[in-house]
């Protein structure tokens, strides 16, 4: 009985093949970047995705099941961005969200509702995305497959802001900016950012004499996955106001709205604009009253902001 089993046992021999490929990053698009490490992204049928690091920019080799394979590739550091998704085609990355009383101490104390422009109180407050680059590959069949190139592409760009002409800079003792009708993600396999539009605070930079400076970072167009036809950019249509806070030596508070959204929307509809460029939004002639009172330090009864009705040449 014992030989009638074992001979009529039929053994399927296990498959340990694998499929083997040398992975390059090409950074022809991006020369300047040198992020620290770099993923990829694996997806395959309805499997849940596998991720691979390399610890440098270059790349190296992988190992996994020959199977017809779709490929995301994105640097690694970047602590206040988030993935989410579990398809090539939705797979999304998003910058995380935020407070503005913990971005600066000017909100922290306030006791009254922090005052925002007009029709973006649902927007979401957001940090400013992480310098990120990205590539997509479609359907590949990684058995016999040797190398695979990502043409690395940047997925974010910087906004810089010049306010010049201001008037009573030294009385400022504190200030900060924020912008409205921003993108909050990006999808690499279409290079799409997000519809819906968030709200960015940044740090302004002050002279003491008559300009403000200050820079983000935003979510861009990766444009090798999609036709032009396809290409249209949210942040483009939407509105975008920029919105200053100031508080003065004395603890009044004041805040003045700017609309840039022709500014912004042509920059980032003009043909010839290369991410690696910043996009420069321009502001003149932003006055600043001088402190209600005369006497040093703050007073703590002062809370309300006032808003600076100006009209703002651009």
């Amino acid at each position: 009985m014992l030989m009638c089993i074992v001979t009529s046992c039929k053994h399927k021999e296990l498959d340990f093949s694998k499929g083997q490929a040398e992975v390059v990053f090409d950074w022809g698009r991006a020369p300047s970047a040198n992020p620290d490490g770099m993923l990829l992204i694996a997806f395959t049928g309805s499997s849940q995705p596998v991720t691979i690091h390399f610890p440098n920019p270059t790349g190296g080799d992988i190992l996994l099941p020959p199977a017809d394979y779709r490929f995301i590739a994105q640097n690694d550091n970047t602590e206040d961005l988030r993935t989410r998704g579990w398809t090539w085609e939705n797979y999304e990355i998003y910058s995380l969200p935020t407070e503005l009383y913990t971005f600066s101490r000017m909100f922290a104390r306030t006791r009254s509702r922090i005052p925002r422009a007009e029709g973006t109180d649902e927007q979401e407050i957001i940090f400013e995305p992480n310098e990120l680059w990205v590539a997509a590959r479609n359907t590949l069949a990684l058995a016999g497959l040797d190398r695979i190139v990502f043409p690395m592409e940047p997925a974010t760009e910087i906004l810089q802001f010049v306010i010049e002409g201001v008037e009573n800079l030294d009385n400022v003792l504190e200030i900060a900016g924020t912008i409205s009708g921003m993108s909050g993600s990006i999808c690499p396999a279409s290079g799409k950012c997000s519809e819906a539009k968030y709200l960015i605070p940044f740090v302004l930079e002050n002279d003491h004499e008559s300009t403000l400076t200050g820079s983000i970072r935003i979510f861009r167009h990766t444009t090798s996955a999609i036709s032009p036809a396809d290409n249209a950019n949210p942040q483009a249509e939407a509105d975008h106001k920029l919105v200053f806070y100031f508080m003065l030596s004395d603890g009044t508070k004041y805040w003045a709205v700017v609309d840039v959204t022709e500014q912004l929307n042509s920059a980032l509809n003009d043909a010839n604009h290369r991410p690696e460029t910043p996009i420069t939004i321009s502001v003149e002639k932003l006055n600043i009253p001088e402190p209600l009172s005369s006497a040093t330090g703050m007073d703590p009864a002062v809370d309300n902001w006032q808003e600076i009705e100006i009209d703002i040449v651009m």
